[in-house]
């Protein structure tokens, strides 16, 4: 009988080269497979095309062709600029927060309670814009930022407070339940009048500062409850409170007189591979287009033809990718 030699290391060689090809093959199937079977979406920096997911996170990226495919986690449904929160829709509070004092961050304008109002970065930039242009035009200093993040706990006791008060089926409307608040996500703040004089006056948006309100759209911030959306948020009239959706968002919102509930299931109407909702502000045209999530990751495309994207979850069922273009 004839003897056959075997090489070891010809035969990992092999074993290797033939391990690599499957993983290969494996990994473009994978990427193929779900940009067919799943909705399109995006997230973080990536040549050519930037973008942001407000995950503090890198997600995984792949270039296929004239698009890019941003998967993202399934835990990535509730983090973004545009996730909904109410007594229905509660908060899926991460490990960690990234929030921060406005105090030490804040330009002149206005003020802030105390070194413990919380809120998030890109808020605070854009408050700071915005009580500036108002102290700019006005020539007061006196709104205060009174509220911003609250932790779980701090909510039980404001709403326990309050159903004291006025017992629970009332203080809904005036208050969230624990894990239904806002004021979770750092997005949201809540501002009063506080005068040079020491004299603490409730901020009702009237006179010089209806300009707060008619504006903070401008700087990615709307009214959150208003009086003509009660029956939808399912919270009364707030004139104090404002929340960062960001831009084109905020633009979008109140010029077409939507509440945040609507706005988030109108969105569900534009798809990458249909049509997106287009916004123009300034010099700027923005697309926005929403892709359901998957049960596992979700993949999503966003077309390098953009200037820049963001990606958001909803905090219901999958994620809102916006791409920014130049207008001309």
């Amino acid at each position: 009988m004839r003897r056959i030699h075997l090489d070891g290391k010809k035969i990992y060689r092999a074993v290797l080269i033939l391990g690599l090809f499957a993983f290969i093959s494996t990994f473009i199937y994978y990427v193929i497979e779900t940009k067919n079977n799943t909705a399109f979406q995006t997230d973080k920096i990536v040549t050519p095309v930037s973008g942001t997911a407000n995950t503090g996170k890198t997600d995984l990226t792949v270039d296929y062709g004239d698009n890019l495919i941003v998967v993202k986690e399934k835990e990535d449904v509730h983090k973004g600029d545009l996730i909904l929160v109410n007594n229905s829709i509660l908060y899926h509070f991460p490990i960690n927060e990234s929030v921060a004092s406005v105090f030490f961050n804040k330009s002149t304008g206005y003020k802030v309670r105390d070194k413990e109002v919380l809120l998030k970065q890109n808020v605070t930039n854009a408050i700071n814009v915005m009580f500036y242009d108002f102290n700019t035009k006005f020539k007061n200093d006196d709104v205060t930022v009174v509220s911003g993040y609250r932790t779980y706990e701090y909510q039980a006791e404001v709403f326990r407070s309050k159903a004291a008060l006025v017992g629970e089926a009332k203080a809904r409307v005036w208050a969230a339940e624990p894990g239904g608040s806002e004021h979770h996500t750092g997005l949201a703040l809540d501002i009063s009048i506080y005068t040079d004089n020491g004299e603490n006056i409730v901020y009702d948006g009237t006179g010089d500062y209806a300009w707060i309100n008619e504006n903070s759209y401008k700087y990615g911030l709307i009214l959150r409850y208003t009086e003509e959306k009660t029956d939808i948020t399912g919270f009364m009239y707030e004139p104090w409170h404002f929340r960062y959706v960001g831009l084109p968002h905020a633009y979008y919102i109140t010029q077409n007189g939507l509440c945040l509930e609507e706005y988030i299931d109108l969105l569900r109407s534009f798809t990458f591979e249909g049509i997106h909702l287009q916004v123009v502000v300034g010099e700027t045209v923005y697309e926005i287009y929403y892709q359901e999530a998957s049960e596992d990751n979700t993949a999503i495309t966003i077309p390098k033809s953009c200037e820049s994207y963001e990606i958001s979850g909803n905090n219901v069922d999958g994620f809102i990718v916006t791409l920014k273009y130049n207008k001309y």
